[in-house]
């Protein structure tokens, strides 16, 4: 059994996850701290939900390995640093060869490239109907001493309007290995049509850290 009490111990759910050979897992969660993340990190290792009940603020499923089912993505846009992708900028200086995920570059973000590729768009060029959620998820692993953010920006008339960041460490599983790792962000606050929305990594610390398919998705759902 293990306990869930901060965003941080999804690291320890995710070596957990790893290292689990049954076919089926049973989650709940019990008047703790709603993490949003949990939900989508569970699902990458048991993607067929058999069983979901709410009870109260609380709730608990039922998972078994199989086809991945997810919410209904009105938007998607990903990277793999392959080449340059329509809405991100494009960083050649933070390429690298040595390690990758898939393909032959990853990002790496050092004391120098603290940026990684950065995806744009004004959230008028965002579907608006339904309830949504951006989930921003790739495979990261860090170096030592590294503390990379994933960062949810909206910038409106030239200024930070909204500044969201969670770290890469709370879901890394085994340093010097590939992590799934993952933001999901609901716009609690207001957008505007001409806001404009920026999604990056930070390393914030003089570490190296590598990230690769990186993708962006405004997901519907009326189960979160």
């Amino acid at each position: 059994m293990l306990r869930l009490q901060f965003r941080n111990d999804l690291s320890a759910l995710q070596k957990c996850l790893m290292k689990m050979d049954a076919d089926y897992i049973l989650f709940a969660q019990i008047n703790t701290p709603f993490i949003p993340e949990t939900d989508w990190l569970v699902s990458q290792y048991y993607p067929k939900e058999i069983i979901r009940e709410k009870y109260g603020t609380g709730y608990y499923t039922l998972g078994k390995k199989g086809t991945t089912e997810t919410d209904p993505v009105s938007y998607i846009t990903e990277t793999d640093f392959e080449a340059p992708t329509s809405g991100w900028s494009y960083h050649a200086a933070g390429l690298d060869t040595m390690l990758s995920y898939s393909g032959r570059y990853s990002n790496k973000l050092d004391s120098v490239n603290i940026y990684s590729s950065t995806f744009t768009t004004r959230v008028s060029a965002l579907p608006k109907s339904g309830r949504k959620y951006f989930r921003i998820s790739l495979h990261a692993m860090n170096g030592p001493g590294a503390d990379a953010l994933i960062v949810y920006e909206v910038i409106r008339k030239d200024k930070t309007a909204v500044w969201y960041a969670t770290h890469l460490n709370d879901m890394i599983a085994i340093e010097d290995q590939w992590s799934k790792v993952c933001m999901i962000k609901y716009p609690y606050e207001r957008l505007r049509n001409d806001d404009v929305l920026k999604i990056y990594v930070w390393n914030n610390s003089k570490g190296n850290a590598w990230i690769d398919a990186f993708k962006v998705e405004l997901a519907e759902s009326n189960s979160h």
